[in-house]
């Protein structure tokens, strides 16, 4: 079941204990790709790919939220992309061999002042020093190789937590993933740093959109400066509009405790006259109404919108490969889909090329490019309420060629017999009269003509019958 709605969880674990650096926990987890931080690069053109491994990760939010718990640190890092069946009959040797092969550093120790080489031979080896040091496996050329399988895997449930019991503290996803309530704290009253709005399903929902631009734009809307607070909340005023309470205050004080009185952003001012429209409007927080007037309408120029998120739509795709790799790529994903397409045969220096700025690479706009741009705007919005579902993002019209959700998400169809079970059971007590009345005549005919004329039991019980199938077709 986990397996079909793409979660991957540790088939086992154990420990390794009395070891020169400690006791170590192990797990073991089904082989998997890598992850899907390169995928706009290379498959970012090919919308219908785009759109099949973006429904996967809906139907994957869906069943979690279906069964009481949120993930907490859902982005590309956290999702794999599973591996084909061949890759599973591989030997040792094969593997080794479609990773390219293992790479090992010999460790050698370097001797102090006054240490020769000589000296250093002759003393004992640290226990807690390994020899040599195995470089971390090439994952990339699995999809090169075209090893890799076009379904994905969500991981790492180290932070997920029960719907109805979320961490008072925040689930410590980045910031740049990370939805206003889990990113904009507050402190309690034992000066404990808290959200400012309880975490849930729909704070799995922001990083579920954020995890959208990124796999279809290659494009991360907050991400100006991720480690800054100040530079994030001024991304997400320029996508999703001024910042609202309870977020103001909680930033303002948040500001303050920082000491920044060079800063004249964050003045106590919250409504402000506009300067096109002349009413009262709420103010942003992280710059001025003019400089923000200002800034919408140079992008506004630019593409026709006034946010950068449709800027970058507007710009369009840079892909990490010629013409010629990206038609081939296409050919190979319309051919098979059930596998990621191999681009295995670019040799190392039009990749080179490509990373400089140099050859010829297509840039091409996300399928369906307004559709996209509402249903990104409807997952950004500051309250979490205002927040669409994961039923109403499958429902979405960029997903209508996807199939139903009806068909393939379990909970939702017991919801729907429960319901039928409930109108059933609103029938069956509005004809429990009829039904029994009829019953008790059927047997008083039945009993009453064994004791008196047979046909008249043979008259009696064909109008009996004849009765009930009136009642039952009023």
């Amino acid at each position: 079941l986990l397996s079909k709605y793409y979660i991957t969880l540790p088939t086992e674990h154990f420990w390794l204990p009395y070891q020169p650096n400690g006791t170590h926990l192990c797990f073991i987890t089904p082989c998997l790709g890598p992850n899907l931080g390169s995928f706009c690069a290379f498959y970012g053109h090919v919308t219908d790919l785009v759109k099949h491994v973006c429904f996967q990760l809906v139907q994957a939010l869906h069943f979690l939220h279906q069964k009481g718990l949120c993930h907490g640190d859902f982005r590309p890092a956290n999702i794999l992309f599973c591996l084909t069946e061949e890759v599973e009959k591989m030997g040792d040797d094969e593997l080794v061999a479609a990773l390219g092969g293992v790479q090992i550093a010999k460790l050698s120790r370097i001797p102090p002042a006054n240490t020769t080489k000589r000296d250093m031979k002759e003393k004992e080896w640290p226990k807690g020093l390994p020899r040599y040091f195995i470089g971390q496996a090439n994952m990339a050329k699995l999809i090169e190789g075209g090893w890799c399988s076009s379904k994905v895997a969500i991981i790492d449930f180290g932070v997920s937590y029960p719907v109805d019991k979320p961490p008072v503290k925040g689930t410590g996803i980045p910031l740049n993933y990370a939805p206003p309530e889990e990113s904009i704290t507050r402190k309690n009253g034992e000066g404990k740093e808290e959200v400012t709005i309880k975490l849930g399903p729909h704070s799995d929902i922001w990083a579920l959109g954020v995890t959208f631009a990124e796999l279809a734009l290659g494009y991360l809307p907050f991400d100006k400066s991720p480690d800054d607070l100040l530079a994030v909340v001024d991304d997400m005023e320029m996508v999703v509009g001024p910042i609202p309470e309870p977020f103001r205050t909680a930033l303002r004080k948040w500001y303050r405790e920082k000491s920044r009185p060079w800063h004249s952003a964050l003045v106590a001012v919250d409504m402000v006259t506009d300067p096109d429209l002349g009413e009262k409007v709420l103010s942003p927080l992280t710059f001025s109404v003019k400089r923000w007037k200002a800034r919408k309408t140079a992008i506004k120029n630019h593409c026709g919108h006034e946010d950068p998120l449709s800027r970058e739509m507007a710009i369009g795709l840079h892909q990490s490969q010629t013409e010629e790799m990206a038609a081939n790529i296409e050919r190979q994903w319309a051919k098979d889909k059930t596998r990621l397409p191999a681009y295995g045969d670019t040799d190392a220096d039009t990749l080179v090329e490509l990373a400089l700025g140099g050859g010829q690479a297509p840039k091409k706009t996300v399928g369906d490019v307004d559709s996209f741009r509402d249903l990104v705007f409807s997952i950004f919005k500051w309250m979490p309420e205002d927040r669409v579902s994961t039923a109403e993002i499958m429902a979405h019209p960029w997903f209508a060629d996807r199939r139903a959700p009806s068909r393939s998400i379990e909970p939702e169809r017991l919801v729907s017999k429960l319901s039928q079970g409930t109108f059933g059971i609103i029938n069956f007590m509005a004809g429990f009269p009829f039904k029994a009345s009829n019953f008790f005549l059927r047997v008083f005919s039945r009993v009453f003509g064994i004791f008196s004329n047979p046909l008249w039991f043979l008259w009696g019980g064909r109008s009996c019958t004849n009765r009930s199938n009136d009642l039952e077709a009023q």
